[in-house]
């Protein structure tokens, strides 16, 4: 029998966290664009300019970095925003769960040691 362990179980198993993993596959993102930048503003520099090639390369693999870091810049932002509405979501549970607790006391009285009678 085969075992089929997905990317994630298997860096978890090496004892490498999701964030290692993550930073991980945005080094690779960056240079897979940075190489495609460089690579179709390379070959699209001698097509039309042949004399700027090494120029233009360089243009392709800065563009291509800045894409992905805005790339991972943009998945940052995402995961937060999750988070914050995971964050949120629990604290209004617990706000409802402590409100029904309160409302279960006062109904059996167990507030009414707190009332001072003035």
């Amino acid at each position: 029998m085969e075992n089929h362990e997905s990317n994630i179980e298997r860096h978890a198993r090496i004892g490498q966290t999701s964030d290692q993993l993550a930073s991980r596959n945005a080094i690779w993102r960056m240079g897979f664009y940075g190489l495609l930048g460089g690579l179709v503003f390379g070959l699209a520099s001698s097509l039309l300019f042949p004399s700027a090639v090494v120029g233009a390369v360089f243009l392709g693999l800065l563009i291509g970095v800045g894409l992905a870091v805005s790339i991972e810049e943009k998945m940052k932002r995402d995961d937060s925003l999750k988070r914050s509405e995971t964050l949120k979501s629990l604290s209004k549970e617990r706000e409802r769960e402590t409100q029904s607790r309160i409302a279960a006391a006062q109904a059996n009285g167990d507030f009414d040691r707190w009332k001072i009678d003035e």
